[in-house]
């Protein structure tokens, strides 16, 4: 498996950073826009599909080392760790799934590092790649709801 490029590493560790940062101070909210020296479709790739080549080994909620973190990359998806022992554990869940263009997550992780079962007090984290500019990468507590039309 080949690298991360480098403007693609600083987003995603950007974005570990903010959670980390988030889980921290429950009453923090993030916006931030990135500029990355590399396509949208592959900064999306490399978040997608490569996830568990930046999540930190010490952001597990399991009782045992992870073996992979695996991202379902469709809505009604999944993050989760699975075990060496085989257990799992579900931690985010995605919600919107456009590919290159959007992605939206629920981070089901609580400040006390617990997963939070309550919808009303996850994370929300909205990734939309801007035409020419980079992405914006959006983080707010509370509970989901879809734009109006």
């Amino acid at each position: 498996m080949a690298p991360l490029p480098m403007a693609v590493g600083v987003l995603v560790m950007l974005v570990v950073a903010i959670v980390s940062m988030l889980l921290a101070d429950p009453v923090l909210a993030a916006i931030g826009l990135l500029v990355v020296g590399v396509p949208v479709d592959q900064a999306f790739a490399a978040f997608t599909e490569r996830f568990g080549d930046f999540k930190p080994p010490e952001h597990n909620l399991l009782k045992v080392d992870i073996a992979e973190t695996v991202f379902e990359p469709k809505v009604g998806g999944f993050l989760y760790d699975r075990g060496v022992d085989g257990s799992v554990c579900r931690w985010a869940r995605v919600l919107g799934y456009e590919p290159p263009s959007r992605l939206l997550l629920s981070w089901d992780i609580s400040p006390r590092w617990q997963i939070e079962e309550d919808p009303r007090k996850v994370r929300f984290q909205e990734w939309r790649a801007i035409s020419g500019r980079g992405c914006e990468d959006t983080i707010n507590e509370g509970v989901f709801r879809a734009p109006q039309e």
